[in-house]
């Protein structure tokens, strides 16, 4: 499944802040609540394949790419 309103979502994880816990997890606030945080945790696959996971609510309910995955991502990178 592939995100809709990508540029949406592009903008809103500019706005966030991401710190790596370790290389494979990076701690993002939260957009709704600024004192909570989401985990993101990632693994990369050996056919350059990229494979995330968000704590955020609307990741739990199978939400595909949130903007705390792309901000993690974005300072991966």
């Amino acid at each position: 499944m592939k995100p809709s309103h990508i540029k949406s979502l592009q903008r809103k994880s500019r706005q966030l802040r991401a710190r790596p816990i370790n290389h494979n997890t990076v701690v993002v606030e939260s957009v709704t609540n600024p004192l909570a945080n989401h985990v993101v945790t990632i693994r990369f696959g050996a056919d350059q394949s990229i494979h995330a996971r968000c704590t955020c609510e609307w990741a739990t309910f199978n939400g595909v790419a949130c903007s705390h995955v792309i901000a993690a991502l974005q300072h991966l990178a």
